[in-house]
Order: C-alpha cells, then structure tokens, then sequence
C-alpha cells in the first residue's frame, strides 16, 4: 500500500501504469489507495490562501466538538503570529454590530488587536485584570482600547493587576467605579476572545504571578490550565482553592455562560489544558498552530 500510494500521490503516476508495474488491476489499486487513507498511511492536507489548514481544522472541530476550528501552519512563521493573525480575521468576519466583546491578556492577543483594522461598532469589556510579567508588551487595558478603537465603541477596562495580595484587596478594588463597571458587563459578553494557559513555567502568565507555595498547592490539586487567571484540573472543574479568592476577574461559570468563546493557543504543550477548557465549555471555538492539533488529536 505504501509503494502504490507513494508512487500514485508523490510519482503521479496513473493507476493503469501502477497496476502494470504490479501486476493487478487498476480497480485493486484505487482499492489499496483507499484502505492506505482509511488506515492512516496516507494523510492529505489542504492550505487555504490564508494558511489554515483545511482538512486538521475539521478534524481537530469534530475531536474536541467545537463549533468552528482554524488550525494554522507555521512553518517558519511565528506561531503566535499566525495564531494572533487569524484570530483577528475571524473576529472581523463574525462579530456583529451591537456585540459585546470580552477578552483578556496573551501574546497571541496582543497580536490579534494589532492586526485588527475594522470591526462594527461594540462594546469591549476587559475580562481580567493584568498579568504580563517581565514583559514590554501592551497591557490588557490597551487592548481592550485597540479593539474598541478598531469598532468605535465604548471600552471597560480593568485598571488592576489579575493576582492581588489577599481577599480584603479584592474587594477593595471590585468597589472601584471603573472595576465595578466592567464587571458589571460580565453577564452581557457574546463574543469573548480568550486564552489558555498551561499550568508550567513560561506558559501560563498567572504561574509567573503566583507564588511558590500558590504553585505547589496547584500542583498538589491536579491543576493542569488556567483561562483568565482561574484554574482547572484535567477534567476542567475549576480549582478555586488555592488563588481563587485573589484573582481579579470572571468567573469560569460565568465564562460557560458566554455563547461564543473564541480562544487562541499554540505549542503541543497545551494540548493538556486546551482538551479540558473545551470539555468543561471554556472554549467553543480555537483557532491552533499544527503543533498544537495534533498533539491533541494524538490523544484521540
């Protein structure tokens, strides 16, 4: 099967020129070739122009049981980039006049809203408050600024960090006017444009806020992700114990609330938290690099 199918897909040669060269007939190769494909010994990929691959976007959506699915090819490209990129096109094309959008802090989002250039006019409400360490990166208040400048619309940010010092400073700061009136939007999103973090160093920007102890106790309770600053376990039930009561911003259950929840992420690394945050109905639609996908799909 692999001979036949290298020689008909790669060589281009004909089935009536395979079949000669192995002595059966053209019908007994057009059956090989198919069993190749059923059995996995022949993948076919197809690009759109925008880079997106066709054929892992639908397996990776019928995987996970997304509404829509991009997966994107890198190549040499960076994949937040290619990622960032996507999700703005997607965001362009979808988001109808009257929305309200929610998103928190990436680089792959950082990267979205500087490829925004139109949107209708919405309203954008920050999700979370901001938790880029070490990092000259816009903050999320500014992104949630670009989109609202890319639609014309009103703008809620979260002038706050994401992790405070303990419960008191929470409350302090959700009794802020400004905090107080994005928050108050939190039950209003229709589109929030999200991220997943896995629960490791340099892939989740919570793990760098938190502290030691704040990471052995996630680690001592199974968590594997966090969206927004709130983290999960393998089967995505919210872990709420160990930072929960210090993170400034929405809820998971409110999150599950939203209908549509667009998240951007890359690097097989996520596979883990990615599989969770979409089976616990933090994420409905995702737009992957290749790594990502398949790294998933090999769990399937």
């Amino acid at each position: 099967m692999s001979a036949i199918a290298h020689a008909y897909y790669v060589e281009d040669e004909s089935k009536v020129a395979i079949a000669k060269t192995h002595g059966i007939s053209r019908f007994q190769v057009a059956r090989l070739l198919q069993r190749a494909r059923e059995q996995g010994l022949v993948r076919i990929d197809i690009r759109s122009a925008d880079g997106v691959n066709v054929g892992l976007s639908s397996e990776l959506r019928e995987a996970l049981g997304l509404t829509a699915a991009w997966v994107v090819e890198p190549d040499e490209e960076d994949p937040v980039e290619l990622v960032g990129s996507t999700m703005a096109r997607v965001l362009e094309s979808t988001v109808q006049t009257g929305e309200v959008i929610g998103m928190n802090w990436s680089r792959a989002l950082v990267t979205m809203t500087r490829h925004l250039t139109r949107l209708p006019r919405c309203t954008t409400v920050q999700l979370a408050g901001h938790a880029a360490i070490g990092t000259d990166l816009p903050d999320t208040s500014e992104l949630v600024r670009r989109i609202a400048r890319a639609s014309g619309g009103d703008a809620f940010p979260i002038p706050a960090p994401l992790l405070v010092t303990d419960e008191a400073a929470l409350r302090s700061l959700l009794g802020q006017p400004a905090i107080a009136a994005a928050t108050a939007m939190f039950d209003s999103i229709d589109t929030a444009a999200i991220s997943v973090g896995a629960w490791t160093a340099g892939e989740s920007t919570v793990h760098a806020s938190a502290s030691e102890r704040d990471r052995t106790q996630a680690d001592a309770h199974g968590v594997v992700g966090e969206v927004n600053g709130r983290l999960f376990d393998q089967t995505g039930a919210p872990v709420e114990n160990v930072i929960g009561n210090r993170v400034l911003g929405i809820h998971l259950d409110q999150l599950t609330r939203v209908p549509r929840l667009l998240a951007g992420a890359f690097g097989e690394v996520r596979a883990e938290a990615t599989i969770a945050a979409v089976r616990a109905g933090y994420v409905n639609e995702l737009v992957a690099d290749r790594a990502l996908a398949e790294a998933i799909l090999a769990r399937y």
